[in-house]
C-alpha cells in the first residue's frame, strides 16, 4: 500500500501514513507538528477518506512531540473529520501532545476520537461496530 510522509517547515518528519489493511489507515506521528505539515496531512487524510472504503485510522503517538497552536486549529477544523468514522490514538507519552490532542478533540466537537494505551486496543476500537 501507499506510504506518505509529511514534513514540518524546518524539515523534521511529523507524520507517516500507511495502511494496516485496506480499511484502516495508520499514522505514525514523529516530532513536532506545525501548520505546514498539519495542513498537508489533513488534506491527504481528507482525500483518503473521501475516496471511501476506510473504516478509520489508528495513530501511533509513541514518538510524538509538540503541536503548534496553529496546527491544533487546522486539525480540529479539518474536512477530514467529516469523513473519518473513527480514530484511535495510542502510545501517548508526551504530555504536551496529549493536551494538544484533547484540544483537537474538543475543538472538533467529535466523540469518535479515542485515546488508548496500546495499538491492539486502538485497532479493536476501529474494528468494533460501535
Amino acid at each position: 500500500m501507499e506510504n506518505k510522509e509529511f514534513f514540518t517547515s524546518d524539515g523534521k518528519i511529523s507524520a507517516e501514513v500507511s495502511f494496516v489493511d485496506p480499511t484502516v489507515a495508520q499514522t505514525v506521528v514523529r516530532g513536532n507538528a506545525d501548520e505546514v505539515s498539519s495542513s498537508r496531512y489533513a488534506g491527504y487524510i481528507t482525500h483518503l477518506f473521501e475516496s471511501g472504503g476506510l473504516e478509520g485510522m489508528i495513530v501511533d503517538a509513541t514518538q510524538a512531540g509538540s503541536v503548534s497552536v496553529q496546527a491544533i486549529d487546522i486539525l480540529a477544523k479539518s474536512d477530514a473529520l467529516d469523513f473519518v468514522k473513527k480514530v484511535g490514538v495510542f502510545g501517548i507519552s508526551n504530555p504536551v501532545f496529549r493536551l494538544a490532542l484533547q484540544a483537537i478533540i474538543k475543538g472538533s466537537g467529535r466523540d469518535n476520537i479515542q485515546i488508548f494505551a496500546t495499538r491492539d486496543e486502538a485497532l479493536a476500537y476501529i474494528k468494533s461496530g460501535n
